[in-house]
């Protein structure tokens, strides 16, 4: 299991990112999307509390506030001993 995490904020500005808007239909509303997650932020706990006891036997959690894709690849990678891709 890995947990994904970041800044409001951050998600905020990655919410109107070209590749989002692209692949997904629904954001491309930006007014109501983003209002949407004003919503269920308020609403609703979308991430754990740090040191939370979960139940996964196998889990990672990862602030990628500031951090680059490919760099979250490699931690999931090491933690979870996956194999990288042979070219």
């Amino acid at each position: 299991m890995v947990e994904l995490c970041a800044d409001f904020e951050e998600r905020l500005v990655r919410n109107k990112s070209e590749s989002r808007l692209l692949h997904k239909e629904s954001k491309r509303n930006l007014e109501w999307s983003e209002a949407e997650m004003r919503k269920t932020s308020e609403k609703y706990r979308l991430n754990s509390y740090d040191g939370e006891s979960l139940p996964f036997e196998n889990y990672i959690k990862i602030d990628n506030t500031t951090l680059a894709p490919d760099e979250v690849a490699k931690m999931i990678q090491t933690h979870f001993a996956i194999e990288g891709r042979k070219e």
